[in-house]
């Protein structure tokens, strides 16, 4: 297992939340039978109506899916 995509993607993420979201950043990592979930989250009004992240092509989804 390589541990550095996912510290990437947890950058990633962070940096979004900082640069486009509003107060507080927080940071969730529980582990799960079949692996970990991380939630990243900031107190801002979210995804606009009609976002579907599917449509995205971006280094967060090109990181996850390497193996």
């Amino acid at each position: 297992n390589n541990i550095t995509p996912l510290g990437l993607i947890v950058v990633e993420l962070v940096t979004n939340a900082l640069k486009y979201g509003r107060g507080t950043v927080s940071v969730e990592i529980s582990r799960e039978t079949d692996g970990l979930t991380i939630s990243v989250s900031d107190e801002g009004d979210g995804f606009p109506a009609g976002f579907d992240p599917a449509e995205l092509h971006s280094i967060v989804q090109i990181l996850a899916t390497l193996r």
